[in-house]
């Protein structure tokens, strides 16, 4: 009987973040849905999952629909930012770093905000987007933000020891160009890897 209602306990739960997320987030991807429950589940299940959006879907709760082949296009994918925050955030800061080194003039003050920004690309960016890229997940936003941290300084040190190696050397130009290209391949990758697995289901909410 505890096990009964242990159970009724946790499937309570679990619809009431599927239905949450159908609400603040509308035309999602079953696929998306799971990652969206995982994120704040961590414990549950696919076939756990499953099985709640399909009592949901027979209740009338929600609704499934089948996905029509333009809307697995990768250009529509990235179109929906509420999963793809992560992504843009990267592009920014890369490009915001980049144009604060070519565009901002190098004297005080403005010399505040290339340290400023270049300092948030050195040392985040690059483990950020590797960190997409191996699909870590199960982390708290403090352990993702240090971990990041750590293997972006990892990151650098690897392109550095390249550069060193290499006929550019290590310059402004050298480093910069290394570590944004870096950046934006992983995120590129990380994001159709995502996309990839995204379209493994063909059902949207």
């Amino acid at each position: 009987m505890t096990l009964i209602r242990e159970n009724h306990l946790d499937n309570e739960v679990v619809q009431a973040q599927i239905m949450n997320a159908v609400t603040t987030k509308r035309n999602l991807r079953v696929n998306d849905l799971f990652l969206v429950a995982k994120r704040e589940l961590n414990e549950i299940s696919e076939e756990e999952f499953v099985q709640n959006v399909v009592q949901l879907a027979s209740e009338g709760k929600i609704v499934l629909e089948d996905v029509d082949a333009t809307e697995r296009s990768f250009s529509r994918f990235l179109r929906r930012w509420e999963l793809n925050l992560w992504f843009y955030s990267a592009l920014t800061l890369t490009f915001a770093a980049v144009s604060s080194i070519y565009l901002i003039p190098s004297k005080y003050p403005y010399v505040i905000i290339q340290w400023v920004v270049g300092s948030m690309f050195i040392f985040f960016a690059p483990g950020y987007v590797t960190m997409n890229m191996l699909r870590i997940r199960a982390l708290a936003t403090s352990e993702l933000a240090l971990v990041s941290v750590a293997m972006s300084l990892v990151i650098v040190m690897f392109l550095g020891a390249l550069l060193s190696f290499s006929p550019w050397g290590i310059t402004l130009f050298s480093s910069t160009l290394s570590l944004s290209g870096y950046t934006l391949v992983l995120a590129f990758a990380a994001s159709w890897r995502k996309y990839r697995y995204s379209t493994k289901r063909d059902g949207h909410l």
